[in-house]
């Protein structure tokens, strides 16, 4: 039964640990609760025996309070109540999975990443794992302002973070993000600017780096993050044609040849470069590179004040500078040029794709027609002049 001691604010009661009885104080002047304190520790002692948890607090390690609202949180399961004592915030195992990541994908991936992982788990703010469950997820992820394939990203980046965190440091016992599902794949439509657009877009650039950065984009079809990485060595002169190292699975490590109106400008920039040198500059990324694209498709670059410091061409469809590809795509469709040098110059791993997407911009059966009969007459000839 609690009591109190002499000159002691709080109620105590007689304890029974492992060897025997011992006076612990309740930490309270509630009797009413200083009771609940001491049946919840007799049980834990003498139905359960669990001295690993009353342990905890006789060697000062855990307050009994803090042991009481563990039972009464877990309803008494104990397994719940040894979980819930071992539980962790995971704000700081972010950074440690981001340097391990870090090492297997490109910098600008991993940082969209931690990104991702950020907006589950902002810094400095405490989230245990024991509340990450698949519902927490869910709510979480459903509250994302994103496209559909951009919360599929989410969902990749944080499947990464707690497969860290349940194989690495055990926190859970399977990863909870496959209970979540991810969205389905969003088809994106193809949206891509006709040839005077382009040059316009090209010729718009503040500087002779940025032109010739926007004629590779658009003149070979390649991605972004992938043209920021290029080599002087990677160009070869000889043939016009460009090597692009792969990152993805449907974006392999290929050659390709650049459309004849972006060659000058590409050729003029960078024959005098050393082969060792890098095309761009490091510190430019996609994210930048997308902007100024945004910027001069839209209403140019203003300050803070809504000044403009560069006009921009205000074009009426503004498209993002992914769809530069589908502008070189459409234009060798058109051009009656095969979907397997289409597919090998955008990289992608399966005909099917390049087909689904572009088939329909190549020439039309009159046209075929046409090519049919020319082939026709150069036999004819051929045969008369032999």
């Amino acid at each position: 039964m609690a009591y109190r001691r002499s000159g002691r604010p709080t109620y105590y009661f007689e304890a029974r640990t492992e060897t025997g009885r011992k006076q612990l104080s309740t930490g309270t002047r509630d009797i009413r609760l200083a009771r609940r304190i001491e049946t919840t520790w007799e049980e834990i002692a003498s139905s359960h025996r669990a001295w690993d948890l009353l342990s905890e607090v006789l060697v000062g390690r855990l307050a009994i309070g803090a042991l009481y609202d563990l039972w009464v949180n877990a309803k008494g399961n104990l397994n719940d109540v040894r979980r819930r004592l071992a539980d962790v915030d995971l704000d700081p195992l972010v950074e440690s999975w981001h340097t391990v990541y870090g090492q297997q994908v490109r910098p600008d991936s991993a940082a969209h990443a931690l990104a991702h992982v950020r907006y589950f788990f902002p810094i400095n703010e405490r989230v245990l794992a024991s509340t990450v469950d698949a519902r927490w997820l869910s709510v979480r992820l459903g509250g994302y302002a994103g496209k559909r394939n951009t919360v599929r990203k989410v969902h990749s980046s944080l499947t990464g973070f707690l497969e860290y965190c349940t194989a690495i440091h055990g926190l859970f016992e399977r990863n909870p993000m496959q209970q979540v599902p991810r969205p389905a794949a969003e088809r994106t439509p193809i949206r891509y600017y006709e040839m005077d657009v382009v040059e316009s877009i090209v010729e718009a650039q503040p500087t002779t780096e940025r032109r010739a950065l926007f004629a590779l984009l658009y003149g070979t079809g390649i991605e972004v993050s992938v043209a920021l990485d290029l080599l002087r060595s990677d160009i070869n002169f000889a043939d016009r044609e460009i090597r692009a190292r792969g990152t993805k699975a449907h974006s392999r490590d290929r050659v390709c040849g650049v459309a004849e109106w972006a060659w000058p400008i590409i050729e003029e920039q960078f024959k005098n470069h050393l082969p060792s040198a890098p095309l761009f500059p490091t510190s430019w990324t996609r994210w930048t590179v997308s902007d100024w694209h945004r910027q001069t498709v839209g209403d140019g670059i203003k300050d803070n004040h809504g000044n403009a410091l560069q006009a921009g061409l205000k074009i009426k469809n503004r498209y993002p500078l992914h769809c530069a590809r589908d502008h070189w795509a459409v234009r060798a469709a058109r051009a009656g040029t095969p979907i397997a040098v289409i597919q090998a110059q955008l990289g992608h791993g399966s005909p099917m794709i390049t087909l689904t997407k572009y088939a329909r911009f190549q020439p039309r059966s009159a046209d075929r027609t046409r090519w049919e009969q020319e082939a026709t007459r150069y036999d004819e000839r051929l045969k008369a002049a032999n």
